[in-house]
């Protein structure tokens, strides 16, 4: 099968070792901010409006994108705070900044389905040629029985900690406001139609059938998740909770 004799790129190598060893993040924060130095991050359309949204992959982004306008070029609509704080901090310090954080079973569930509905190679080339990506049952058995095919996963963009984008250095929250997806048609145009004057129109936010719903999972794979995600899943239930504000909320990575 394809995955034995995979040959693996020094880049998509060293993510996937990376994933294995805990310094997923790391390297991907050191990534980010390289990449956000190559184009001009902050655009006539943030500093007109004050305003930075931070795209964490598969938390309707794409809907939020088109119903405020915003012209990040693509391929760097997933760049994290941490970027643009580092690239622009004046400007960051004093526009608005959110994201949306999902539920990370449902979360991963619609990553895999989305891969599976498209271009493996155009949306991360980490996954180029990997068959389980196209087999549901494949790749469920392969996600529960091997660790590096579960590295190999974790590394890809669509399957990141979703705190990876929201989070500085120590683990510390850095983005004004952190809505729930839950409660995204209800808090964003509150949040943001006084300050661009105009009515926003998130179309589908939510997506339909997936090929890979919550149910699919085995108890060995949810506890692979809930074990994997462990921030993620706190920081979305605080957001759930939560009407205010995101201050002074700090959720460092686990030893």
């Amino acid at each position: 099968m394809g995955h034995t004799s995979q040959i693996f790129s020094p880049s998509a190598m060293l993510r996937i070792l990376a994933s294995a060893s805990g310094a997923g993040r790391q390297l991907e924060l050191l990534r980010n901010q390289r990449r956000a130095r190559q184009i001009n991050l902050v655009s006539d359309w943030h500093r007109r409006n004050e305003i930075v949204f931070v795209h964490i992959p598969k938390t309707a982004g794409s809907s939020i994108r088109r119903a405020l306008g915003d012209p990040t070029p693509h391929g760097f609509q997933h760049t994290a705070a941490l970027s643009f704080q580092t690239v622009a901090p004046d400007f960051f310090d004093r526009a608005l900044s959110f994201a949306v954080i999902r539920d990370p079973i449902a979360r991963f569930c619609s990553a895999v389905s989305h891969l599976q509905k498209n271009s493996l190679e155009s949306h991360d080339p980490i996954f180029h040629g990997v068959e389980e990506m196209r087999d549901l049952d494949l790749f469920l058995h392969r996600f529960e029985t091997s660790a590096w095919f579960r590295a190999r996963v974790f590394a890809g963009l669509h399957f990141q900690k979703q705190w990876y984008f929201v989070s500085n250095w120590r683990g510390e929250l850095i983005v004004d406001e952190l809505m729930a997806l839950e409660h995204l048609e209800e808090r964003l145009p509150r949040l943001l139609e006084p300050l661009l004057g105009k009515r926003l129109d998130l179309g589908h936010a939510n997506v339909s059938r997936h090929y890979m719903e919550p149910e699919d999972l085995s108890p060995r794979v949810r506890s692979l998740l809930e074990r994997h995600y462990r921030q993620d899943f706190k920081l979305h239930e605080w957001a759930l909770a939560s009407r205010a504000y995101a201050s002074s909320v700090n959720v460092p990575e686990d030893a």
